[in-house]
Protein backbone atom coordinates (compact mmCIF):
# COMPACT_ATOMS: atom_id res chain seq x y z
CA UNK A 1 0.00 0.00 0.00
CA UNK A 2 1.26 3.47 -0.90
CA UNK A 3 -0.08 6.52 0.94
CA UNK A 4 0.56 9.99 -0.48
CA UNK A 5 -0.79 13.49 -0.81
CA UNK A 6 -3.23 13.94 -3.68
CA UNK A 7 -1.75 17.39 -4.40
CA UNK A 8 1.81 16.03 -4.61
CA UNK A 9 0.75 13.18 -6.87
CA UNK A 10 -1.24 15.51 -9.14
CA UNK A 11 1.74 17.88 -9.40
CA UNK A 12 4.04 15.03 -10.43
CA UNK A 13 1.56 13.80 -13.03
CA UNK A 14 1.12 17.33 -14.40
CA UNK A 15 4.91 17.63 -14.82
CA UNK A 16 4.95 14.25 -16.54
CA UNK A 17 2.14 15.34 -18.88
CA UNK A 18 4.07 18.47 -19.83
CA UNK A 19 7.15 16.32 -20.48
CA UNK A 20 5.62 13.61 -22.66
CA UNK A 21 1.96 14.38 -23.34
CA UNK A 22 -1.34 13.03 -21.99
CA UNK A 23 -1.38 9.69 -23.78
CA UNK A 24 2.13 8.67 -22.78
CA UNK A 25 3.39 6.41 -20.03
CA UNK A 26 4.69 7.28 -16.58
CA UNK A 27 6.60 4.77 -14.47
CA UNK A 28 5.99 4.75 -10.72
CA UNK A 29 8.72 3.28 -8.49
CA UNK A 30 8.11 2.77 -4.78
CA UNK A 31 10.57 3.28 -1.94
CA UNK A 32 9.92 3.30 1.83
CA UNK A 33 9.56 7.10 2.07
CA UNK A 34 8.88 8.30 -1.48
CA UNK A 35 7.41 7.53 -4.87
CA UNK A 36 9.50 8.22 -7.95
CA UNK A 37 7.51 9.30 -11.00
CA UNK A 38 9.38 9.11 -14.32
CA UNK A 39 7.94 10.05 -17.72
CA UNK A 40 10.00 9.04 -20.71
CA UNK A 41 9.89 8.90 -24.48
CA UNK A 42 11.59 5.64 -25.33
CA UNK A 43 14.81 5.53 -23.29
CA UNK A 44 14.97 9.32 -22.85
CA UNK A 45 13.63 10.72 -19.56
CA UNK A 46 11.50 13.81 -20.07
CA UNK A 47 10.23 14.48 -16.54
CA UNK A 48 10.99 13.08 -13.10
CA UNK A 49 9.64 13.84 -9.64
CA UNK A 50 10.21 12.34 -6.20
CA UNK A 51 7.01 12.50 -4.13
CA UNK A 52 6.92 12.11 -0.33
CA UNK A 53 4.96 8.92 0.35
CA UNK A 54 4.76 5.97 2.71
CA UNK A 55 5.22 2.52 1.14
CA UNK A 56 4.24 -0.48 3.28
CA UNK A 57 5.00 -3.28 0.84
CA UNK A 58 7.68 -5.85 1.51
CA UNK A 59 9.41 -5.23 -1.84
CA UNK A 60 9.81 -2.10 -3.97
CA UNK A 61 7.53 -2.07 -7.01
CA UNK A 62 7.96 -0.49 -10.43
CA UNK A 63 4.98 -0.23 -12.80
CA UNK A 64 4.09 1.86 -15.83
CA UNK A 65 0.72 3.49 -16.40
CA UNK A 66 -0.91 5.72 -18.97
CA UNK A 67 -0.71 9.24 -17.52
CA UNK A 68 -4.34 10.02 -18.37
CA UNK A 69 -5.49 6.93 -16.44
CA UNK A 70 -3.67 8.16 -13.33
CA UNK A 71 -5.01 11.71 -13.78
CA UNK A 72 -8.54 10.24 -13.94
CA UNK A 73 -7.85 8.40 -10.67
CA UNK A 74 -6.68 11.64 -9.03
CA UNK A 75 -9.73 13.55 -10.31
CA UNK A 76 -12.04 10.82 -9.00
CA UNK A 77 -10.37 10.78 -5.57
CA UNK A 78 -10.47 14.59 -5.36
CA UNK A 79 -14.20 14.50 -6.15
CA UNK A 80 -14.73 11.83 -3.48
CA UNK A 81 -12.85 13.83 -0.82
CA UNK A 82 -14.67 17.13 -1.48
CA UNK A 83 -16.16 18.39 1.75
CA UNK A 84 -14.15 15.98 3.90
CA UNK A 85 -12.54 17.11 7.16
CA UNK A 86 -9.05 17.07 5.65
CA UNK A 87 -9.69 19.27 2.60
CA UNK A 88 -6.39 21.19 2.83
CA UNK A 89 -4.15 18.19 2.17
CA UNK A 90 -6.19 15.06 1.51
CA UNK A 91 -4.27 11.82 1.10
CA UNK A 92 -5.02 8.72 -0.89
CA UNK A 93 -3.74 5.19 -0.73
CA UNK A 94 -2.84 3.24 -3.83
CA UNK A 95 -3.00 -0.50 -3.33
CA UNK A 96 -0.80 -2.52 -5.66
CA UNK A 97 -1.60 -6.22 -5.48
CA UNK A 98 -0.47 -8.73 -8.09
CA UNK A 99 -1.01 -11.79 -5.92
CA UNK A 100 -4.81 -11.82 -5.72
CA UNK A 101 -6.95 -12.97 -8.63
CA UNK A 102 -9.65 -10.42 -7.75
CA UNK A 103 -8.00 -7.47 -5.99
CA UNK A 104 -11.31 -5.57 -5.87
CA UNK A 105 -12.70 -8.14 -3.42
CA UNK A 106 -10.56 -6.96 -0.51
CA UNK A 107 -10.39 -3.39 0.74
CA UNK A 108 -8.35 -2.00 3.60
CA UNK A 109 -9.36 0.81 5.90
CA UNK A 110 -7.42 3.98 5.19
CA UNK A 111 -7.96 6.40 8.09
CA UNK A 112 -8.48 9.90 6.72
CA UNK A 113 -7.95 8.75 3.14
CA UNK A 114 -9.43 7.13 0.09
CA UNK A 115 -8.40 3.69 -1.10
CA UNK A 116 -7.68 3.21 -4.81
CA UNK A 117 -7.27 -0.33 -6.09
CA UNK A 118 -4.83 -0.27 -9.00
CA UNK A 119 -5.18 -2.93 -11.69
CA UNK A 120 -1.82 -4.53 -12.49
CA UNK A 121 -0.98 -6.83 -15.37
CA UNK A 122 1.99 -9.12 -15.09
Amino acid sequence: MLSLSIADFQRALTLATIGVGENQVVTLSTAPEHLLSVAAKGEERQAEDQIPAQWSGSLPLRYSFNIQYLMDVVDSVKETTKGSEDTEDPHMALRFDVSEKDPTSTFAEVPGGVLVVMPIRE
